[in-house]
């Protein structure tokens, strides 16, 4: 996702449904010229019927600016999910940034023959709820079991796949002309 902020925290509101021995995450992939620069990662756990709010520094490992984000958003631990586990996010931002979280409110869905959360690419169970901290929906994420196989859910701006993440939206800002 195009990005080229450096926001000093990430927060917003969480309602933690996790069956013991699971834990949702955050993850943040900053990068420039296509390198990682910095990544961010929160793991959060709980049980609860009550939103509860977030907000985790960001530290840099250096002093580069970002040209793109990769921001993902995990009902459970993707290699080793528990099933019944799900957690549900409302009204995420970056604190002193010009650029927000995109969505981060998660309010514009288009329903087609399942549900598309616009600026996400969604993989396992996810689906807007009323349940929310405000506005009219927040984001669901909850894990499936397929024929005893539990995979957690994840919410990304970027294509997500076992050990790798790539950029949805790749921007260098490098000039690409002769």
């Amino acid at each position: 996702y195009p990005f080229t902020s450096r926001p000093d925290s990430i927060g917003g509101w969480y309602q933690p449904h996790f069956v013991k021995g699971d834990s949702g995450y955050i993850k943040l992939i900053f990068r420039k010229n296509g390198s990682v620069f910095t990544e961010f990662t929160q793991t959060f756990g709980g049980d609860t019927n009550v939103f509860l709010p977030f907000k985790f520094p960001i530290t840099y490992k250096n002093s580069s600016s970002p040209d793109s984000i990769f921001i993902g958003l995990f009902s459970g631990n993707p290699l080793n999910a528990k099933n019944g586990s799900y957690v549900i996010f409302d009204n995420c931002y970056f604190t002193n940034s010009a650029q927000q979280f995109p969505n981060g409110d998660f309010e514009n869905w288009n329903l087609r023959s399942s549900y598309f959360l616009n600026g996400w690419d969604i993989s396992g169970g996810a689906q807007p709820t009323s349940d929310k901290n405000s506005g009219s929906y927040a984001l669901e994420l909850f894990t499936i079991n397929n024929n005893g196989n539990v995979y957690a859910a994840d919410a990304t701006t970027g294509i997500s796949a076992p050990g790798t993440t790539l950029p949805r939206y790749p921007f260098s800002n490098q000039i690409d002309t002769l």
